[in-house]
């Protein structure tokens, strides 16, 4: 049997320029539980710019998932690279 207990999202806010990314905000909007869970999210931008070839910015979702049928935390990472500039 298959349930769907909460639904994850994160999402990377940025601008692309002659300057590389640079990532203006994260969110966690569209992150839902279910009947059976609650979820609490957040999220941070760790890294907001990348301004070489190969350099990366980052951002991180926390969600704490509180029900019936599972309890914990989930984080979710997000890695974003400039390949060419």
């Amino acid at each position: 049997m298959n349930v769907t207990v909460a639904t994850l999202k994160l999402g990377n806010h940025y601008s692309v320029g002659d300057y590389g990314l640079k990532m203006r905000y994260c969110d966690v909007g569209g992150t839902k539980g279910t009947v059976w869970t609650s979820v609490d999210a957040s999220c941070e931008v760790y890294d907001s710019k990348a301004e070489k070839v190969g350099y990366d910015m980052n951002a991180v979702g926390t969600y704490k998932i509180n029900g019936k049928l599972n309890n914990g935390y989930i984080v979710l990472t997000s890695y974003l690279q400039l390949t060419s500039l």
